[in-house]
């Protein structure tokens, strides 16, 4: 088996680089990214089969995500029993030949460092792209909803949690006890997806601080100042 391709592009110690940035901004190639998490790896006919997509609309997207480091390609004889990958021969059979040998991998420990979390650099950015994600979240939604109008409300969805969106305060305990029925509800999502069984449903969950537009501006004359302290010299040179 040849080593998987090495990207060029490497993110900096305060978080991603430009180009890593560049590379999620977009839902498609971020649904992907989530698509290989769960699967570790996976050939693009199984890619398009999960996500709706043709294999050709696919290539693109895996390419720029390839080049960035957070997907890494390999190039191997893909069998079920040898790969581990128990959807491999079902998908390589679908795929055309001249891309038969090749799987793409979530690369786990380059995506841990998206950005830095004691100093917060690369945190606007992260919130962006989650911004894009709720967008195409809210798409998703409302095409649901014109395409089941007067079909009636199934899967026992109540109308309470489709139109509302909770402001609340947590304390320490709130937030440690939240964050561990988020785990137990990502782990019941990912077998769920692994069982590929029943409706196909899209679930977003997403939780920050609340912050007021004063707060905002008071943060981003934080972020102005910070910047432009990094950009002087810290000593004058003599003459």
């Amino acid at each position: 088996m040849r080593r998987p391709k090495k990207s060029r592009v490497i993110g900096s110690a305060n978080g991603w680089s430009d180009p890593q940035w560049r590379a999620v901004n977009s839902p498609h190639r971020m649904h992907l990214v989530s698509m290989l998490e769960a699967l570790k790896k996976s050939t693009v006919a199984e890619l398009a089969e999960l996500t709706g997509r043709s294999q050709q609309s696919i290539y693109p997207h895996l390419k720029i995500l390839v080049k960035a480091g957070l997907v890494r390609e390999l190039r191997e004889p893909v069998n079920g029993a040898k790969s581990g990958h128990k959807n491999a021969s079902k998908s390589v059979a679908n795929a055309p030949t001249s891309r038969a040998a090749c799987l793409y991998e979530f690369n786990p420990t380059l995506f841990r460092k998206a950005f830095n979390s004691k100093n917060g650099l690369g945190l606007m950015r992260a919130t962006h792209i989650t911004s894009i994600l709720l967008h195409d979240l809210g798409l998703r939604c409302k095409r649901w909803g014109e395409a089941n109008e007067r079909a009636g409300m199934h899967h026992g969805i109540k109308i309470q949690n489709l139109m509302s969106t909770e402001i609340t305060w947590f304390t320490s305990s709130h937030w440690k006890r939240f964050n561990k029925l988020s785990a137990q509800l990502m782990k019941l999502i990912r077998q769920a997806r692994d069982n590929r069984k029943g409706q196909r449903m899209c679930i977003g969950l997403v939780q920050f601080p609340d912050v007021t537009v004063a707060e905002l501006k008071q943060g981003l004359k934080r972020v102005a100042a910070a910047v432009s302290a990094s950009k002087s010299p810290s000593k004058l040179k003599r003459t």
